[in-house]
């Protein structure tokens, strides 16, 4: 009896979402009391529109269940509010921070991430430059591979067609005045004089693996 139940339940509540159409933006202008105009506006983050109405028309969105929609918005704008990371191993703790440090801001500005993983493989990454060269984004932050020339080729194509790259970690030659990271040997340098200062003599030094 519970498994007829359960079955009627599922059967209902797919034939609710076969026939859900969510709200247009002149059927959400219309219930929250404002114009399409408006409407627009608010969810582009306008800053001619009073912090009161953008209050309001939210509240409302909340209230109706209206959300704009992403493909509308990108075809009109030609911006997808997507950053592309792609980072070569997310097992190495320090890739973690720095997913952290690109999603947390990119949020509060209303950007979403892509986080891609390519296994220090130069096919992977290859793969995904291709998916981001197919479905649009607004930029890439990139930590590279090997610096080759397909991994150059796919960089140039890109950013031919306009979309920007920032590099993380590891520079392109060509490409280093988009590049940040920090100063590998200021630092060791830097981390051994304060060893030294504080009286210590037999100081010793973990590598990683060679990129």
């Amino acid at each position: 009896m519970n498994g007829l139940i359960e079955s009627i339940l599922l059967i209902q509540a797919i034939g609710h979402m076969m026939t859900y159409k969510p709200l247009n933006i002149a059927q959400f202008a219309k219930l929250a009391g404002v114009s399409r105009t408006t409407v627009s506006m608010v969810f582009n983050n306008h800053p001619k529109i009073p912090k009161t109405t953008k209050e309001k028309v939210r509240q409302a969105a909340k209230k109706f269940g209206y959300q704009p929609s992403m493909v509308a918005r990108s075809l009109r704008s030609k911006k997808t509010q997507i950053i592309g990371l792609m980072l070569p191993s997310i097992t190495n703790p320090f890739f973690p921070q720095i997913v952290k440090g690109v999603e947390d801001p990119a949020l509060e500005e209303g950007y979403s991430v892509i986080l891609c993983n390519f296994d220090e493989k130069i096919e992977k990454e290859s793969l995904y430059f291709q998916i981001f060269e197919n479905r649009w984004v607004d930029g890439i932050i990139f930590s590279g591979v090997t610096g080759d020339r397909q991994e150059a080729s796919y960089i140039d194509e890109m950013q031919r067609k306009g979309t920007p790259i920032v590099f993380i970690d590891r520079g392109l030659e060509g490409h280093l005045d988009d590049v940040m990271m920090i100063n590998n040997e200021e630092a060791a340098y830097k981390g051994t004089k304060h060893f030294i200062d504080s009286g210590h003599r037999r100081i010793g030094f973990i590598n990683g693996p060679r990129a």
